[in-house]
């Protein structure tokens, strides 16, 4: 009679365990397809290259952007992408990066203008390319910039004309020169709009 009880009491805890282990697969299944169905309305689909394709901030006064969004704006408005016919404009390139050929192209990147500047087939290729720069710099990937660095180093490697540069992006940012990069996007604390699961990395821990 003993053994019986034990029987079925090892069997009820058996079921209850499977119980609860169906219901965490179908919490996963759902929270699954809620990332997928969120990466698949943020992200542009198109799969162009290897990187991961960007919406442009919305550089607007009044409009809560992340941090980093915040830091794209105040870049594009330094290098005067959001003056009409400015090389910047006139190229889809907020971020007036360079290049030089022998490298692979960018997504998105069509040619290389004057003085090397990239020239992007669309704005939002221009932002993507933005957003991935400074990705790696976070990540440790870039060969000419660190999370370490204030934005009065930045400014020094990044613009040729850096003070004024640094004016600008000080001024829209709100902060120190002195302030680096970590410290600036790790301050983030509101939520930010691109999922983790689309991005592969982690923008709220920074």
């Amino acid at each position: 009679m003993r053994l019986v009880t034990i029987g079925l009491a090892l069997l009820l805890s058996t079921a209850s365990w499977a119980q609860k282990g169906t219901h965490a697969l179908q919490k996963f299944g759902e929270t699954s397809q809620v990332s997928s169905r969120v990466c698949n309305s943020k992200q542009d689909q198109t799969g162009i290259g290897a990187s991961t394709r960007f919406a442009a901030p919305r550089c607007t006064s009044g409009t809560i952007l992340t941090k980093m969004d915040a830091l794209e704006c105040a870049i594009a408005k330094a290098e005067g992408f959001f003056q009409r016919g400015t090389l910047p404009a006139r190229y889809h390139n907020p971020g007036d990066l360079k290049s030089r050929r022998g490298l692979t192209p960018l997504p998105g990147q069509i040619r290389l203008g004057k003085a090397g500047h990239i020239v992007f087939k669309t704005d939002a290729d221009g932002w993507t390319a933005l957003r991935n720069y400074y990705i790696k710099a976070m990540d440790g990937e870039s060969r000419h910039f660190r999370p370490t660095m204030s934005l009065t180093q930045v400014s020094r490697v990044y613009a040729q004309r850096w003070r004024p540069w640094l004016r600008i992006v000080t001024k829209e940012l709100a902060v120190a020169p002195t302030t680096t990069l970590a410290d600036f996007l790790q301050s983030e604390e509101s939520e930010d709009v691109w999922p983790n699961e689309c991005l592969g990395w982690d923008f709220a821990a920074l």
